[in-house]
């Protein structure tokens, strides 16, 4: 039993995104490509992590992998908001996603080399999702389709990533310096970074749950 609790513990990263996937595909009849975003999301979770454990498991250095992560949650967070927003408001998106692009290849080559993990940069990144995320509810909030949220997969989408960033920020920031000092209090790190992938998941069916009755997208522009 423990056995299996740390098999899934040491894999949540990997296992969690593949049971969404399989629920996605499950229900393929109902939401088809109306989730692209969503599901591309688990499919490079799925590929990106699997290579990392791959190489932690082989004695490899795998931080490199979580450069390229601390980008992917953006970039797919803003890709999913995308069409709710107005168009402005896409420019923002599309922006803030270049620009974020531009930091973390400066990052680097300056603060944090491909080999350490990238502290800085998926900090910056969870932050802004947090923050955009929240000013997205928040614009929700004022609009009609406040009165059936539980109803619209966007929202809970948007929470999903809220949570799961809101959550890693403080670790992923914090990471290289107790790393440095103990590596036993860095493993408490990564079994919070288990929890927060499991509320986003789990958050992420219950927006998929939507369309198993018949569903009519929000006219919502933010």
């Amino acid at each position: 039993m423990w056995n299996i609790i740390r098999i899934l513990e040491n894999y949540a990263e990997v296992i969690l995104p593949l049971i969404v996937l399989l629920f996605y595909l499950l229900n393929w009849n109902k939401i088809k490509l109306a989730e692209l975003p969503i599901l591309l999301f688990l499919c490079v979770n799925i590929v990106i992590y699997s290579w990392g454990d791959y190489l932690s498991t082989n004695y490899r250095n795998n931080l490199y992998v979580y450069h390229f992560a601390a980008f992917k949650n953006f970039f797919f967070f803003c890709w999913i908001l995308y069409k709710h927003v107005k168009p402005i408001n896409q420019k923002i998106l599309a922006f803030l996603t270049s620009l974020l692009l531009i930091f973390c290849v400066i990052n680097i080559y300056t603060f944090e080399p491909i080999d350490t993990f990238p502290s800085l940069s998926a900090s910056i990144s969870l932050t802004t999702i947090t923050i955009l995320g929240l000013l997205f509810c928040l614009k929700l909030a004022k609009v009609d389709e406040i009165m059936y949220f539980q109803k619209l997969p966007i929202f809970w989408f948007v929470a999903a990533f809220i949570i799961y960033s809101a959550i890693t920020d403080l670790i992923y920031l914090s990471y290289n310096y107790f790393t440095d000092i103990e590596d036993k209090v860095s493993k408490y790190f990564w079994q919070m970074e288990s929890f927060a992938n499991l509320a986003m998941c789990t958050l992420i069916i219950l927006g998929l749950s939507c369309y198993k009755k018949k569903y009519t997208p929000p006219s919502l522009l933010l």
